[in-house]
């Protein structure tokens, strides 16, 4: 019988929603399928076993790296001298400054657009060597014991210890050059869409830039940030929205200008089909610190 965790058994609900749960050695649950409403992070600090996804099984052991979102089904076996930590995460309420990050491989499967986007497979995505697994449990350390304090900025702390994982891992992805470093025409649209995405960005008119056709051009672009141009262009204005309600006092109606939204209805309706929130919900929560 499948099983479903939730990312408040780990988490107060006051908080945000990041936390580290900690499976020592032989105490993971054998062959116990089950499900989040969240996502994790897997790392294995020591010890071998078996990841069952898919109807498939890989194994695991010391480095490893795996990430597993919502919606899909997984367990371990042979964990007697197996040892995991998750980052467990909500990815679509954890709002992160995006700025370059899109060019990090690694970045989109850990923060996938939406649901329909979301992949994962029984393998690891890479393996740590010792050293920078060494580096990666020492962050995880200081990220917990932020997690676990009620120091002023713990979670803002918290939340950039994050950060620091994600682009450590992304740039050993790279220099390990298991996929392509980033094409130089798609970067280019990049850099357009993030310094005019308050504009009408034409998908053609960067396609006809890059010297592709349109239907090359959303193919490569897929493959670098795994979403398309428009649902980039779009995680990149919410993002940028999230940040001026949280720091700025404007009204809903001018940041939506602000951002590239044609009138303030199209722009509550997206934020709220992005993140399961108002704006103006969005606003208050974080004024009151939760």
């Amino acid at each position: 019988m499948k099983q479903h965790y939730q990312l408040q058994q780990h988490v107060p609900t006051e908080k945000m929603p990041l936390g580290i749960v900690h499976i020592q050695m032989g105490q993971s649950d054998r062959k116990v399928f089950h499900d989040h409403n969240h996502s994790e992070i897997v790392v294995v600090p020591r010890g071998t076993g078996i990841h069952l996804m898919n109807g498939k099984e890989a194994e695991i052991k010391t480095g490893d790296l795996l990430v597993v979102h919502p919606g899909f089904v997984h367990a371990y076996d042979r964990v007697e001298t197996l040892e995991v930590i998750n980052l467990i995460y909500d990815a679509q309420r954890l709002y992160l400054p995006v700025l370059d990050a899109g060019q990090l491989p690694l970045f989109n499967t850990f923060f996938p657009v939406n649901a329909r986007a979301a992949r994962c497979t029984a393998e690891p995505l890479l393996t740590l060597s010792p050293p920078d697994l060494a580096k990666v449990m020492g962050i995880i350390g200081r990220m917990k014991r932020e997690l676990s304090s009620n120091q002023r900025g713990c979670c803002f702390y918290s939340l950039a210890l994050l950060m620091e994982i994600i682009v450590l891992i992304g740039r050993l992805r790279e220099d390990e050059g298991e996929k392509e470093p980033i094409p130089f025409r798609i970067g280019d649209s990049l850099k357009y869409i993030k310094t005019h995405f308050q504009h009408t960005v034409s998908v053609e008119q960067l396609a006809k830039d890059a010297g592709m056709s349109r239907r090359s051009f959303f193919q490569q672009f897929k493959n670098v940030t795994g979403c398309s141009p428009i649902q980039y262009l779009i995680r990149l204005r919410i993002s940028r929205a999230a940040d001026m309600l949280r720091q700025s006092g404007l009204r809903i109606n001018e940041i939506a200008y602000q951002c590239g939204f044609p009138d303030s209805n199209y722009f509550c309706k997206t934020f709220h089909r992005q993140t399961g929130i108002s704006p103006r919900q969005f606003r208050q929560k974080n004024r009151n610190g939760s």
